[in-house]
């Protein structure tokens, strides 16, 4: 493998993992954990190498510099972790299972020894519990979606399809100067308009815990709102963009504000690049307006255009876009975020019969202020907003999550009748 440099938004994960700065000092982390009847201990053994061997992203070893070095796959073992617990007491297990789950739940991995993709499995008396714990300094979301898709069907005894053995970071990928100064150019144009940024109305400590506030949706609902996307000739992803932003401006009272998006979309990829786990995201900082007097679908028009304005101008990198912002007054150092990874079920059939069913997923950014994140479980959407304690007001998470899910129940019975 050849050694490379993070790209700028990586390096600013390092950054922020190291700073004393307002709600840095952690990492961009994402914990999962599925609880399962049972468990095959020689079955998650080779499925875990074999998941290593498949993807070799996985043996990315960070430096304080920002160089990514390639660590012997045969150091991926390492990084299986067994707790057996099934001779303790029910109590006492779970006592000991809460105890280290939430220490996994929002930590710094040790990067710079090739920590970036954990697999905890808890024996309890009554079951197994599997805990796929990553930082995301190397790979996106979405590839972290992949590494337990594909574990969940190599430990079922799948053959998955063959993977190109060689990597293909992000920044890889060839930008033309002239598509570059042309991008540039657009988000010069654009920046003195933007609106106020939410988090500056907040009180922001150095350090806090961070809390997971969730919402189900059911399938039903769910895709009733994709149904009305298609209706509307856009994509279920920037409905759920205009619902989250319609709630937040309810909830906030902001009119005119910025979202912080990582847009994973894995379209512009060569194809056999498309499974492989990677540093594959664009970052939008997208002014969104939004005007009670309008129409669900007249808002959704106004917000679609955006989105897709946005997304074809991601020649340059969203660091390099705050840096036109600030050059503007403009000081996003703190963000919302929201984030759609919809495009892999978290908890399909196959997760379901082999390492169980998804019990929680908890999200952690530095200098994110609120990480909203969508996803699909089980056919249900499943909605995360992961907060600082203590900075917005008692109960707010909680408030705008059921004002989404009013907004998404209105305008599927709106469709019925």
């Amino acid at each position: 493998m050849t050694n490379y440099f993070l790209n700028d938004m990586q390096y600013a994960f390092l950054l922020g993992r190291n700073s004393d700065a307002p709600l840095c000092g952690c990492s961009c982390h994402i914990f999962a954990e599925y609880h399962a009847p049972d468990a095959d201990l020689y079955q998650i053994q080779s499925a875990w190498k074999q998941l290593g061997n498949r993807h070799p992203v996985l043996h990315s070893v960070i430096s304080e510099s920002g160089e990514v070095t390639f660590a012997d796959p045969e150091n991926f073992m390492q990084y299986l972790k067994l707790y057996d617990l099934s001779d303790f007491s029910a109590e006492e297990a779970e006592q000991q299972y809460q105890q280290s789950a939430e220490l996994y739940r929002t930590r710094n991995m040790n990067i710079h020894s090739g920590e970036i993709l954990i697999l905890h499995v808890f024996l309890m008396p009554e079951g197994v519990r599997f805990c796929f714990e990553g930082d995301c300094i190397a790979f996106d979301i979405t590839s972290y979606q992949i590494f337990i898709h594909d574990f969940s069907r190599l430990y079922a005894g799948d053959t998955l399809p063959e993977l190109p053995s060689d990597f293909h970071p992000y920044e890889f990928t060839p930008v033309s100067p002239e598509r570059k100064k042309a991008d540039r150019h657009y988000w010069q144009a654009k920046a003195s308009d933007y609106g106020a940024f939410p988090a500056e109305s907040y009180p922001l400590p150095s350090h806090s815990h961070f809390t997971a506030h969730t919402r189900i949706l059911s399938a039903e609902i769910y895709q009733k709102l994709h149904l009305f996307a298609q209706m509307h000739d856009t994509e279920i992803e920037i409905l759920l963009l205009t619902l989250f932003s319609k709630a937040f401006s309810e909830i906030t009272s902001f009119s005119h504000f910025v979202l912080n998006i990582p847009v994973l979309d894995r379209k512009q990829l060569p194809a056999r690049y498309a499974r492989t786990g990677g540093e594959y995201t664009a970052l939008l900082m997208t002014d969104i307006n939004i005007n009670p007097a309008l129409t669900i679908e007249t808002q959704l028009s106004e917000i679609a255009e955006i989105y897709q304005n946005d997304c074809a101008h991601t020649g340059i990198s969203g660091m390099k876009i705050q840096k036109i912002l600030k050059k503007q007054n403009h000081y996003y150092d703190y963000h919302v975020t929201f984030s759609s990874h919809i495009g892999i079920d978290m908890n399909d059939s196959v997760i379901q019969n082999s390492i169980g069913i998804l019990q929680s997923l908890v999200t952690q950014t530095p200098r994110v202020i609120m990480d909203s994140e969508f996803f699909l479980s089980d056919g249900n959407l499943l909605i995360s907003l992961v907060t600082p304690d203590n900075v917005f007001p008692e109960g707010m998470e909680n408030r705008l999550l059921h004002e989404f899910a009013m907004l998404a129940e209105k305008i599927t019975k709106e469709k019925k009748s």
